[in-house]
């Protein structure tokens, strides 16, 4: 398909009415063609109090479609014979530091995959720095499951997705 000026102001109005629809301050949308980015556009404000244009560079939140992303990613590896779901997560990253030792010794792939570690994340989403200062983070999460024993529990019981059994 070749982009046409017909074809950028087709996108441009559709963007636009999405805003409308959804209600959104603002959103980007870039359109690629054989690897290489041919159109970049951002619209509407990042938000509407300050009404600071929304660009193709305004960073944003992609939300939970990053475990999607993430687990394709990690399956990859698994199914490369890199390491495996139940490999401790120590192993295949060695930085990775949690807010003891006991969980960073013991939890496992499939446990951080499954997003069941008992930390609790939240305060995490303020920041838009980096994904460095996430993991960094990481360490400083509070814990809301006391024993091992109960995480692995839980972690086995509920936040495993069926696939992974």
């Amino acid at each position: 398909m070749k982009f046409t000026s017909a074809l950028i102001s087709r996108v441009d109005a559709l963007a636009q009415q999405c805003l409308t629809t959804f209600d959104a301050p603002g959103a980007a949308v870039a359109l690629m063609q054989d690897g290489e980015v041919v159109y970049a556009q951002g619209f509407g404000v990042r938000d509407f109090t300050t009404a600071q244009p929304y660009t193709p560079d305004t960073l944003q939140r992609i939300a939970s479609t990053s475990k999607s992303m993430r687990s394709m990613l990690v399956a990859t590896h698994v199914d490369d014979g890199e390491f495996g779901w139940d490999t401790p997560a120590h192993e295949v990253w060695p930085g990775l530091r949690l807010p003891t030792d006991e969980l960073t010794n013991t939890v496992t792939v499939r446990q951080l995959m499954g997003t069941g570690i008992g930390g609790n994340p939240i305060e995490l989403y303020a920041d838009l720095l980096s994904p460095d200062y996430f993991l960094e983070e990481m360490e400083r999460l509070p814990v809301t499951r006391t024993s091992t024993a109960a995480l692995h529990r839980v972690a086995r019981e509920s936040y495993q997705p069926r696939i992974w059994r």
